[in-house]
């Protein structure tokens, strides 16, 4: 009997405990630490963005990587640019997105790409361009030419 006692009094307890209402909704209770994430973040108002040079925005396709040509047959990268700084494009094989950089020296900020396989050749040339695009720190656009650089020099050249 004193067995049927206590687990009527564990059933009790755990149904009280699993019956608060801000942890069923996602609130946070008033007072409690953190934010109340029923609410979304405000996004960053414009007048405050970093402008994107109109130059730089659109679609770019690979044209030279470091100086040479890319190899016959191969599908060629691309970038795209919004204005708002947004990023992605194909880069061989996979597809990749991210964010310009905030001027902290590189170019591109943290990336996110695909993990599909390929020819060898074809990850080969992927690793290059996207190693390209993380050492990138300045940008120049020539007409409709995109060249990407770095410390040592041009990497990537686009055109459209």
């Amino acid at each position: 009997m004193k067995r049927f006692i206590f687990l009527g009094l564990v059933a009790l307890f755990a149904a009280g405990c699993g019956n608060d209402d801000n942890l069923s909704s996602g609130k946070e209770s008033p007072g409690s630490a953190g934010p109340d994430r029923s609410q979304e973040e405000s996004a960053m108002p414009e007048s405050e963005r970093e402008s994107v040079p109109a130059a730089l925005v659109g679609e770019w396709t690979l044209v030279e990587v470091a100086g040479a040509t890319l190899p016959e047959g191969m599908r060629a990268p691309t970038l795209t640019v919004m204005a708002d700084g947004t990023v992605g494009g194909n880069s061989g094989v996979n597809r990749f997105t991210g964010r310009l950089a905030d001027g902290d020296g590189a170019l591109f900020g943290p990336m996110a790409s695909t993990r599909m396989a390929g020819p060898p050749a074809a990850m080969e040339l992927e690793n290059r361009v996207l190693n390209a695009m993380t050492a990138a720190t300045s940008f120049e656009v020539e007409g409709d030419r995109l060249i990407l650089s770095g410390p040592g020099g041009p990497l990537l050249t686009f055109g459209r």
